[in-house]
């Protein structure tokens, strides 16, 4: 498959009209995502919010992500990722402006799942450009780069974010944040050229499509692996890191704002890193599921300490936790080309649905270990609920490799 003539003012041209526009969204989708583990002490002092209650409002957010994966998936393949993602960024400024006014925690929720249900094609519609506008052969790249700009929306909701609580509140910060969301909304609209690929299909069509991804041994090949690794890395990187530093490894706000800096760096480094592993992978000749293997088994690595708790050099461990979570979203290059090109939106979406349901459940599973193992024990819930995960992983890769695709 080659990719559609560039735009005009070549290859710079290229970048800023088809890629930088998307890559504005996937910033912005890891910007909320993370946001919460910075401001968590700030949500507490105004709500009184134990650890439970804390990882079910953070985790709101990836419930309104895969409320609407299947539906949107069919309407990225059918409208095109540019007026989808556009769309959607609109909802995601109103949740937060409905998260930055809200009173009480059911506000803070429902604006928590607008952001969620806004952000939900970010990635998905990136992918999809990505497929459109670059040569197959260069998606592990193009897509390596474009989940570097989600590494640096982490970072900016680290560090940043800390220095900019001490100009306003918790409240103007997210103000702040959905008018960039409109910016980029139009940004979208402006400059990206439209490449809809019309299509007759009904729903019970898409129904027929769903069934027929669900049903296919390549993606039950990817998917456990990905869910297992992908839930964990998301709702640390997204949340609990930050908790985790300052209840375990015993850091104050301000260093563990600091520290979190460093390791979502990590993420955008690990996030470009895959790209670049997975191109030359293939250039070699090297399966992906391979490579996605390798991954999964140096992540394990990185988190045994965790498990127990060592804290000695957290900040590497953490950050090559990052550096090597980032791995598992190879999945995505790897169903890319199992499936045609008309169902590239539909099967990542699929993929996304399995991946955010799970994450809802860790990211407020966690909190709720760490819940009943006592407030006066944080490190024992946080070993244990890692232990949980880490064998889920272990099971995950034992499937992969016993049921390993050609590609």
């Amino acid at each position: 498959m080659s990719a559609p003539p560039p735009p005009a003012g070549g290859i710079v041209g290229k970048i800023a009209t088809c890629f930088l526009p998307f890559a504005a969204g996937y910033f912005l989708s890891y910007l909320y995502r993370t946001v919460n583990a910075v401001i968590a002490p700030n949500l507490d002092a105004a709500f009184t919010l134990d650890a439970s209650a804390l990882g079910l409002l953070t985790s709101a957010y990836f419930f309104g992500f895969s409320l609407v994966q299947l539906p949107l998936g069919a309407a990225l393949d059918r409208l095109g990722p540019r007026r989808t993602n556009a769309a959607l960024l609109l909802i995601a400024a109103i949740g937060a402006v409905v998260f930055a006014a809200a009173p009480n925690l059911a506000t803070l929720a429902a604006g928590r799942l607008l952001i969620g249900v806004g952000v939900s094609m970010c990635l998905m519609a990136a992918f999809k450009a990505n497929s459109q506008f670059w040569p197959r052969e260069r998606l592990p790249l193009a897509n390596g780069v474009l989940m570097a700009f989600g590494g640096l929306g982490s970072a900016v909701a680290t560090l940043p974010v800390e220095w900019l609580l001490h100009v306003m509140n918790w409240r103007g910060v997210f103000v702040l944040i959905a008018l960039v969301t409109v910016a980029v909304s139009i940004y979208l609209v402006v400059a990206v050229p439209e490449r809809a690929t019309p299509s007759a299909a009904t729903w019970r069509d898409e129904i027929t499509y769903a069934r027929e991804i669900f049903s296919s041994p390549d993606f039950w090949r990817i998917a456990p692996s990905m869910v297992a690794a992908q839930s964990t890395y998301i709702s640390y990187v997204s949340l609990w890191i930050g908790p985790w530093l300052r209840d375990v490894a015993g850091h104050d706000r301000a260093t563990a704002a600091g520290l979190l800096a460093i390791i979502t760096t990590a993420f955008m480094l690990g996030s470009a890193l895959q790209g670049l592993v997975g191109d030359r992978a293939m250039r070699r000749g090297i399966p992906l599921t391979s490579v996605l293997a390798g991954y999964a088994v140096c992540f394990l690595v990185v988190e045994v300490p965790l498990i127990f708790g060592v804290t000695a050099a957290s900040t590497a461990t953490w950050s090559l936790f990052a550096l090597l979570g980032a791995g598992s979203t190879l999945g995505y290059a790897i169903l890319q080309h199992q499936f045609p090109p008309s169902l590239a939106g539909r099967v990542s979406c699929c993929m996304n649905l399995l991946i955010f349901v799970m994450a809802f459940f860790v990211q407020w599973g966690i909190g709720v270990v760490i819940d009943l193992a006592g407030p006066t024990t944080p490190a024992r819930g946080h070993s244990i609920a890692l232990a949980i995960l880490a064998t889920a992983q272990v099971a995950a890769l034992v499937w992969l490799l016993s049921r390993r695709p050609a590609t």
